[in-house]
């Protein structure tokens, strides 16, 4: 999951019409708070948009009418409005939050005046509270109907195109909140991230695994066959690097005593970028006493498994925004069903390198005998790859994407 904040900045190119809209919105800011309170310190949001679908259900609202009146207990929500679509006396509005959407309206009837007025100075993107009753419009959708609006935060800019959504890779990257605002599908990353680090936490504890927590400075970078991030501690005068793996302090706990002990953290590389790949990531590794690689090939199908399971069967609140069969053993990525169940297939590394390329790199060692293998196949490789590095590229460029499945 990528978030190149640390990108450098690119003073965006406004066309006139955008910069029309700004000053627009700033003057609509400024007639906002004379109406009344912007930007209080807090708002008592009683209810999700979805919380609020759920409660329609059981509910079953009155139909919206041109003469229907406000009445009884308010129920408030907030979030940011993604479209609006004033119709007279009636203004339409999606309202979005980190749970889904519902749709609010604002009537002249019905809306308190100090409301009604705001309505007329909202824009695509702006952060309200609103509080309301339940209704169902003619064509059947649930709508919060708002008798007070309360405007919590301002959009300055103009968030991107509708229909055309965010697309350039570039300012996605680079303006991540903007992705996220805009790709729904964005969000279930960051929400099945968070799930899988908490189910491989819970996974590895219940196996009697230690979780540690061990230096990101390192005297020397090692446990992989990476180029480090160099810094320079003041206090001791001497140069450290950011650690390129988990692995050295870790054996170290074996060394000392510990049996079986992992470590979820960051690790940095100093090495190519691209939409693929950050110089800093996640990264879990495990030790484990005594256990040879059979065990270790049971025990990561029982992870991945258990994993899948746990990622997809996400609680009530995460279940519309994590995609997958709930609780099942297939997931689907790029148009691909990928079946997690059953016992996995072992197979030979070099066997399944040779099956889907036809080359045999078994017994290979010589450096430029690799380079000359990659070059025949138009692999681009960087001078300092070793012989392991060589193969390993070799797997993931032109193996690795034919191989499906566990």
């Amino acid at each position: 999951m990528l978030v190149c904040d640390f990108l450098p900045k690119i003073k965006p190119v406004m066309s006139t019409r955008e910069d029309e809209e700004i000053t627009s919105r700033h003057t609509k800011e400024i007639a906002a708070g004379k109406l009344g309170e912007s930007y209080p310190a807090g708002f008592d949001k009683q209810f999700s948009c979805a919380e609020l679908l759920a409660l329609a259900e059981k509910k079953k609202p009155p139909e919206l009418t041109n003469d229907i009146k406000i009445s009884g207990k308010l129920l408030q929500t907030a979030g940011r409005i993604m479209t609006l679509r004033p119709h007279g006396q009636l203004v339409f509005a999606n309202l979005n939050d980190a749970s889904g959407k519902i749709q609010i309206a604002l009537t002249e009837n019905s809306s308190s005046k100090q409301s009604w007025e705001l309505a007329q100075l909202l824009d695509m993107g702006d952060i309200v509270g609103v509080a309301g009753i339940l209704v169902k419009t003619k064509r059947g959708e649930i709508t919060l109907l708002c008798q007070d609006v309360v405007l919590l935060s301002k959009a300055l800019r103009p968030l991107p195109e509708k229909y055309h959504g965010l697309k350039d890779v570039e300012t996605r990257l680079r303006q991540r909140y903007l992705d996220l605002m805009m790709n729904p599908e964005v969000r279930d990353l960051f929400y099945k991230k968070s799930l899988f680090w908490q189910a491989t936490r819970n996974f590895m504890t219940q196996k009697g695994f230690m979780e540690v927590d061990t230096p990101a400075l390192e005297a020397v970078a090692g446990g992989a066959d990476a180029n480090p991030f160099k810094t320079h501690h003041d206090a001791l005068d001497q140069d450290f690097y950011l650690r390129i793996s988990l692995e050295l302090p870790l054996k170290r706990l074996l060394v000392g005593g510990f049996e079986k002990v992992f470590e979820i953290g960051k690790v940095f590389r100093n090495e190519g970028i691209d939409t693929e790949h950050l110089q800093d990531y996640d990264m879990c590794e495990f030790y484990w006493a005594y256990a040879d690689y059979n065990k270790l090939m049971d025990f990561t199908q029982e992870m991945y498994q258990t994993l899948v399971k746990d990622v997809t069967h996400a609680p009530e609140s995460l279940r519309d925004t994590v995609r997958g069969t709930a609780g099942g053993l297939k997931t689907t990525y790029q148009g691909q069903i990928i079946d997690w169940s059953g016992k996995w297939p072992r197979e030979d590394y070099f066997a399944l390198i040779k099956k889907h390329s036809g080359v045999d790199l078994s017994g290979i060692t010589n450096v430029k005998e690799l380079r000359k293998i990659l070059e025949k196949h138009k692999v681009r490789y960087e001078e300092n790859m070793g012989a392991g590095r060589l193969i390993d590229l070799f797997w993931k460029k032109l193996v690795r994407p034919k191989v499906v499945g566990p």
